[in-house]
């Protein structure tokens, strides 16, 4: 009997269609590497888009209280506000990034308001969103 499971590639992790195999590393690298693509803070004593992104980044996947798969829907939220980042006046990202900060607060919307990732979505959203001009 040979191996019926699909496997889904998703920047660079892989899903088993079957189940809920997936690997959070993959996903935090992939963001990772997108963030870092993204320029530095122009003020110094100000954090721009790719610092709080980073630490948006590192509050959901070190959450203790978050679900494995609340964290990848949250990460994969966060990737799309790093892409949508690169341009954030166009009108199109902006839309997207509104989705994307929509999505992020509806997933820590149940969660404890001391939990890592509901503080940065509390703290960071609101210096996040007028990058974007929303």
């Amino acid at each position: 009997m040979s191996d019926q499971s699909r496997n889904i590639n998703i920047s660079g992790g892989n899903i088993n269609a079957s189940g809920g195999a997936f690997s959070l590393g993959d996903i935090t690298g992939t963001i990772n590497n997108t963030i870092n693509e993204l320029p530095t803070s122009p003020h110094p004593d100000q954090p721009g888009i790719k610092e709080l992104l980073a630490k948006l980044t590192e509050a959901i996947a070190q959450d203790k209280d978050l679900l494995e798969k609340d964290k990848a829907k949250a990460l994969k939220q966060v990737q799309v506000l790093a892409e949508a980042g690169q341009n954030p006046k166009d009108e199109n990202k902006k839309d997207i990034a509104d989705t994307a900060i929509t999505m992020l607060k509806g997933i820590v919307a149940g969660l404890p308001s001391i939990t890592a990732s509901a503080k940065a979505v509390t703290e960071l959203i609101p210096l996040i969103i007028p990058i974007f001009g929303l």
